[in-house]
């Protein structure tokens, strides 16, 4: 992460005061990348990778019901 250079000098400034400064920085490298990310926008999904998600979906819930089932099956 790249942090941005300070214009002011941290060491004239009590504690708090510094904290806010450098908070305020970092908030607005934040910003930035915020906006330069929404400017990007969102890629269709290839149907290969749709498939691949609802196949790792069903495996989810498949493995969900074999723990449900061996747990109940271990306390009874």
């Amino acid at each position: 992460m790249v942090r941005a250079e300070s214009t002011v000098n941290l060491s004239d400034l009590s504690d708090l005061d510094a904290q806010k400064i450098w908070v305020d920085e970092v908030l607005a490298e934040h910003r930035a990348s915020q906006v330069q990310i929404e400017q990007l926008g969102l890629l269709k999904l290839s149907t290969g990778l749709k498939g691949l998600m609802w196949l790792l979906r069903l495996y989810v819930i498949f493995m969900v019901v074999v723990v449900i089932v061996n747990v109940f099956q271990q306390t009874h």
